[in-house]
């Protein structure tokens, strides 16, 4: 059950909660009288910017605003709709982090930083959302969480990222697993030599805990299909991903 406090994450500030900022400081204090005084006033700040988004710190606060805390009532709430066939833990956090991505939290231009002045200067107030930002995360996560089953769930999520879903996805049942990276095969050569030369470190396994991708069987392994950047972003032997079944 979707919390209200999603609908509060435009006042979220995330200043602690995830997001750094650099900045510089500029001074008058003779033409400000500070020096006459003995305490400085005067200090303004000047270049701010975002330096670092943990997305998994974001993604997960996120999370917890749409979903509550995961008391013991709520995992075992849960898990009766993962046997019932609802969606569960794992696919309703992958949503959120895959809307979250798709909208390029992790990119500075995303944040409004807050400045306000103190009786010493000023100060860095808060880390927010911008507001339009805001109104499309909300909006995709009601539109997706809100689905009753994996499938379009999934569905839901490719058009939003590519506008399409791949063929070889139309018309599937997924299942997690966890299989040998080795066994997976990358078969656009070109987009993989491009992932392996961008910086992925928001894909570390540090940073990122969940399904890295999505494949289809191929032989006596696996073909990737989406996850390309998640997948060859870990030094882990075995990852987990979505197993793509067609419907017979």
């Amino acid at each position: 059950m979707i919390q209200p406090d999603i609908f509060n994450l435009g006042e979220v500030n995330f200043e602690f909660t995830g997001v750094t900022v650099n900045y510089n400081n500029s001074y008058s204090c003779k033409e400000s009288g500070c020096d006459e005084e003995g305490i400085c006033r005067c200090g303004v700040i000047e270049n701010e910017i975002v330096t670092n988004v943990n997305t998994q710190r974001v993604f997960s606060h996120i999370h917890d605003l749409t979903f509550g805390d995961m008391t013991k009532e709520r995992i075992r709430d849960v898990r009766i709709n993962e046997l019932l066939g609802l969606p569960g833990i794992e696919i309703l956090y992958y949503a959120i982090d895959r809307i979250c991505r798709i909208h390029k939290l992790w990119s500075p231009d995303k944040w409004n930083i807050e400045i306000s002045g103190g009786y010493y200067g000023q100060e860095i107030v808060g880390i927010y959302l911008l507001p339009d930002v805001t109104k499309q995360i909300i909006d995709d996560i009601i539109r997706i969480t809100q689905i009753q089953n994996v499938e379009d769930i999934i569905e839901a999520l490719l058009l939003l990222e590519y506008g399409s879903v791949h063929q070889d996805l139309q018309d599937c049942l997924y299942e997690e697993k966890i299989v040998e990276l080795k066994s997976i095969k990358f078969g656009a050569i070109q987009h993989l030599k491009s992932v392996r030369k961008k910086n992925t470190t928001h894909y570390s396994d540090d940073m990122y805990k969940g399904i890295r991708g999505i494949v289809v069987p191929n032989g006596d392994g696996y073909k990737a299909i989406d996850g390309y950047h998640r997948m060859n972003s870990t030094k882990l032997e075995k990852v987990k991903v979505l197993v793509a079944r067609k419907i017979v």
